[in-house]
């Protein structure tokens, strides 16, 4: 039986298709059966795999799609705002701008489950169109004197909308990435989407009103152009990057062989969701000011932005699995920590929050290329959408469960939610890296 940590070793020609696949060229290195193709002066001679090219080279191909990440952070981080300000100024009651919010993780949660088959039968450009359309028509219609009763099923279908651009941008950057950068461009592409999401409220200040759902309809459409000239990764069956099993496995097989890693991504889900939702109500809740609750807020997210390159350069670097052990280990010693602070003073809460939102933040990303890495071309939509299955469904209730644990105990409540999430998180962690396997990545 292999230990978790041996490094796995495929033969030359395995190796050689599946470094084609992960470019996209769709090629098997152009080597008859049982030849051995060419390899580098830096080849890995204890796995057989060619050497990966350079991380600028793989960013290159895939520019275009980080360039739909600021476009749709603003789209997307405009309308929660404007849709509360609009409702609060005609008078709606709380209990219905909830519901209405509530209403995008319901269309999310719809879109993980069905957007995946529109992407294997139309490809990842025009299923892209389709969702940035939908996106751009649904954040118009805000604009137009409609019923509130409406807006229901305006913020599904923006939701909708929203979730499809994450399965197709994910799981197109996870396609066109290899191995060894899979982790650093995928939470380079998290990090713009947030640092944008954070800025974009201020679209609230400049064109408040019905024009501004107009902004954040033309953002979501400006979206549709960078990938014009992007390539399509391979979707035909090949060898998986990692791991045993068909390649030809259907979702089923899929979630049987990556249960744990499921579960790992609703754990991440039920933690982000309230790193992200609930933070303004623990600082609020132990009597911060105003401007101490928004510094927070803003170190926080920031902190959560930049850590998602750092960690996603050290999972390529040294395993996945390690990574994400070791974050949730971290997020749930910080997070115990500071519960069990009495009265803790603004910069213990700030420093300590810091380095719970910058560990839990980036356990999407990092979860979300850990399902990729063991996908085979033919799997990764499908793995890209059980992630977020699992992680949308999860986060849906996040919120609801923190805010009867702070009602129960006060506002301390809040990190020790997250300290039991985290280190659940952190025991599945474990035993998909005992009992499943890692990616290591050689000296160069």
């Amino acid at each position: 039986m292999r230990r978790p940590d041996d490094k796995l070793v495929v033969s030359p020609h395995a190796a050689a298709r599946a470094f084609s696949d992960e470019m996209g060229t769709g090629q098997s290195g152009g080597h008859a059966e049982g030849q051995r193709p060419r390899a580098s002066a830096t080849a890995s001679h204890a796995t057989g795999l060619p050497a990966d090219p350079p991380l600028r080279l793989v960013m290159r191909r895939a520019l275009g799609l980080f360039l739909t990440a600021p476009l749709y952070g603003i789209s997307n981080g405009a309308m929660f705002p404007l849709i509360v300000l609009a409702l609060s100024a005609a008078g709606a009651s709380d209990g219905f701008i909830g519901a209405v919010q509530s209403t995008f993780y319901m269309g999310g949660l719809a879109s993980a489950l069905t957007f995946g088959f529109l992407v294997r039968l139309f490809g990842y450009r025009i299923s892209y169109f389709l969702c940035v359309a939908l996106g751009a028509l649904a954040a118009a219609a805000f604009s137009l004197p409609l019923p509130h009763e409406a807006w229901l099923g305006l913020r599904f279908l923006y939701g909708y909308a929203g979730v499809a651009f994450y399965v197709v941008i994910d799981a197109w950057i996870g396609g066109l990435a290899t191995l060894r950068t899979r982790g650093r461009m995928l939470g380079i592409d998290e990090s713009l989407r947030i640092a944008f999401m954070v800025a974009a409220p201020y679209v609230t200040l400049l064109v408040p009103g019905p024009d501004g759902f107009l902004v954040a309809a033309g953002a979501m459409a400006l979206a549709a152009l960078p990938v014009v000239f992007v390539p399509e990764p391979a979707r035909h069956p090949a060898p998986p990057a990692v791991g045993e099993g068909s390649s030809r496995a259907s979702a089923l097989g899929f979630v049987g062989r990556n249960l744990r890693v499921l579960v790992i991504a609703s754990l991440a889900g039920l933690s982000i969701s309230v790193g992200a939702s609930l933070g303004a109500l623990y600082a609020k809740g132990i009597g911060f000011s105003q401007g101490e609750v928004a510094t927070y807020l803003a170190v926080t997210v920031v902190a959560g932005a930049v850590s998602q390159v750092f960690l996603g350069a050290a999972a390529d670097r040294f395993g996945r699995m390690r990574v994400l052990t070791g974050t949730f280990l971290a997020g749930g010693a910080f997070s115990l920590t500071i519960a069990l602070i009495p009265a803790p003073s603004f910069p213990v809460v700030l420093l300590f929050g810091t380095c719970v939102i910058g560990t839990t933040f980036p356990l999407y990303a990092l979860t979300i290329a850990r399902l990729i890495d063991v996908a085979s071309a033919s799997e990764v939509v499908a793995a890209t959408s059980l992630g977020l299955i699992a992680y949308t469904a999860a986060a849906s209730f996040g919120p609801l469960i923190a805010g009867h644990a702070m009602g129960a105990v006060g506002p301390s409540g809040y990190f020790l939610y997250l300290a039991v999430t985290l280190s659940l998180g952190c025991l599945m962690s474990l035993a998909e890296l005992t009992f499943g396997h890692d990616m290591v990545r050689l000296p160069d």
